[in-house]
């Protein structure tokens, strides 16, 4: 019997308006594309299932995560950890992001924390059921 993650996290990016640097980027996103030391990151953070689509220059990234699973505790790993670190500064060099105040550098932006799948598990509902949002 398969677990259900408790909690889905919904991040957006923007990437560099350019088909090539586009490309580029996919290509690191291939399979066998993304370094080992990265997905030893991510499995060992709590993440249980990670999706990224794109439309034109933005990118939404889906993340199931175990109940333990906190961002704070994973960019304080990644930070430690050389190769995860030169994977992001790669990373940057694609993206696109306009500078605020409250937003210092290049990374992905959490805008919605989903408690669907929770809310469904509290109140014995059937995922597949209809959601109005």
């Amino acid at each position: 019997m398969k677990t259900i993650s408790t909690q889905r996290h919904v991040l957006t990016l923007e990437l560099i308006d350019d088909q090539e640097l586009i490309r580029l980027y996919e290509q690191y996103h291939q399979p066998g594309g993304v370094w080992p030391e990265v997905f030893e990151s991510i499995r060992d953070s709590g993440i249980e299932n990670m999706q990224i689509y794109r439309l034109g220059t933005l990118l939404v990234m889906v993340l199931d995560v175990h109940a333990s699973f906190t961002f704070e505790v994973k960019s304080k790993n990644d930070k430690a950890n050389p190769k995860v670190q030169e994977w992001e500064l790669l990373m940057e060099s694609f993206q696109s992001v306009e500078v605020t105040p409250e937003k210092s550098g290049k990374s992905w932006i959490r805008f919605f924390i989903s408690l669907i799948i929770e809310s469904c598990l509290k109140h014995k509902s059937n995922l597949n059921d209809e959601i109005e949002i």
